[in-house]
């Protein structure tokens, strides 16, 4: 068994932003109404930003790519998108949507949280905190369309 490193939790936290350009991009081109294209153009792009994030991180080498990283926190890791995810509708709907955004996100924040408050290192405590503070503003800015686009927050979207 190979030593599993920060880069490794990297290249799974690249992957699960990738997986959700790609979750989006299939509902997208399975829906006609364009305020769900909208949508989700606009999470798809939110999505690129954490990989282009990411990557910059890593690839700037802000933190020690080398540090050991547990089994348990990998794994953990790998499974931060791995929601019950209902199947869409051949032309899914603005709320199908938002219920699934706000889902992954909720997830992924749980996960980094979790994971800064178990390590000891210190690197690795600001970076997961960094990420559950990116994860939250993006679930905020997907609550908020939501309520914006039912009247929750008194005028229509």
């Amino acid at each position: 068994m190979s030593l599993k490193t920060l880069n490794d939790l990297f290249e799974i936290a690249i992957e699960h932003e990738i997986s959700s350009q790609k979750f989006y991009q299939d509902a997208l081109e399975s829906t006609q109404d364009p305020k769900v294209q909208h949508f989700l153009r606009t999470l798809i792009a939110e999505e690129k930003g954490h990989e282009k994030m990411l990557k910059s991180i890593a690839e700037m080498e802000i933190y020690d790519g080398t540090v050991p990283v547990s089994h348990d926190v990998l794994e953990h890791a790998r499974q931060s998108h791995d929601i019950d995810i209902p199947e869409l509708s051949a032309d899914p709907s603005l709320d199908e949507i938002y219920e699934i955004a706000l889902k992954r996100e909720t997830k992924a924040y749980n996960l980094f949280i979790q994971m800064s408050m178990t390590t000891v290192n210190p690197e690795l405590k600001t970076l997961f905190g960094n990420l559950a503070e990116e994860e939250q503003t993006h679930h905020k800015n997907i609550d908020t369309a939501y309520q914006i686009n039912t009247g929750e927050m008194g005028y229509e979207g």
